[in-house]
């Protein structure tokens, strides 16, 4: 299958799918920021660069086909999600104090976002029009996995943990944990067992954030969310979504359909999954 014929597919896909919805929104184009340490007189700083970015090629191709969903009116709008924490990981060795790290990390989060608040620099000769994304905010169009992550850990300890008695925290070999058991909620597809850590010494991962953002896709009336996504992330995508089935109100029902693609669209794998929130 060469490109234009996987588009096709995926534009099939989400044409089926997400058709007669009041408010659909896809996540399309995502892509990892890299990272360089900077050194000047006044110290060390970490950049931001979305010049050479991982997975440029999944990003480019995939935003492609959003756009062509969105100007075939087969989708409302589409949400640009960042990965940008996990290409910081291979510099926490070398910054031995928690708290510099986690500074010199929210400076430059913070001063990427401010001088690139619509879309990365990959992106910009594909430009679409502003009423069709779904922003992070008034000033920024892309969303952090790290924010969503932030947000998670607190709306795990202010809500999710004192509401379900299927969530609760215990502390094994020195480390504290706030867990998910539910016998109804079968995870073994993607996990070992149906016991998942929502947290881990305060701190969630990829599953959590897609509980958060699924959560803040609910609370913005959102009634059908479609997830293009890498297909080393599935297992992660996939766990969130069952939790959240789970975990958020069930006031307004909201269609996922998370498919997952090989890292470039040459590569022919596809895996579909759909759930109802």
């Amino acid at each position: 299958m060469n490109n234009n014929q996987l588009a096709k597919v995926l534009k099939d896909i989400v044409a089926k799918e997400a058709g007669g919805f009041s408010k659909s929104v896809l996540q399309t184009g995502h892509f990892m920021l890299n990272y360089r340490i900077q050194e000047s007189a006044s110290g060390k700083a970490l950049v931001a660069d979305d010049h050479n970015i991982s997975l440029r090629q999944f990003s480019e191709e995939t935003w492609e086909v959003g756009r062509d969903l969105v100007r075939l009116n087969h989708i409302e709008r589409l949400l640009l999600l960042v990965n940008d924490w996990q290409e910081l990981e291979p510099f926490r060795p070398g910054i031995t104090d928690h708290m510099v790290f986690q500074k010199l990390k929210s400076d430059a989060l913070e001063k990427y976002y401010a001088e690139n608040p619509t879309l990365p620099y990959c992106l910009r000769e594909a430009p679409v029009k502003e009423d069709s994304i779904e922003r992070r905010s008034i000033d920024c169009w892309m969303f952090s996995e790290s924010a969503l992550r932030d947000e998670f850990r607190i709306s795990v300890i202010k809500e999710l943990e004192p509401r379900f008695e299927f969530i609760r925290k215990v502390r094994e070999e020195g480390k504290s944990y706030v867990r998910f058991y539910r016998a109804e909620t079968d995870l073994k597809e993607f996990h070992d067992n149906n016991e998942y850590n929502l947290l881990c010494e305060n701190t969630t991962d990829c599953a959590g954030e897609v509980v958060q953002l699924l959560n803040n896709m609910k609370k913005r009336s959102v009634d059908c969310f479609v997830n293009f996504y890498p297909m080393s992330c599935r297992r992660y995508v996939n766990i969130g979504c069952l939790i959240a089935e789970a975990v958020l109100p069930k006031e307004r029902k909201m269609k996922v359909v998370n498919v997952a693609i090989g890292d470039t669209l040459a590569d022919s794998a596809i895996k579909v999954n759909i759930y109802t929130m």
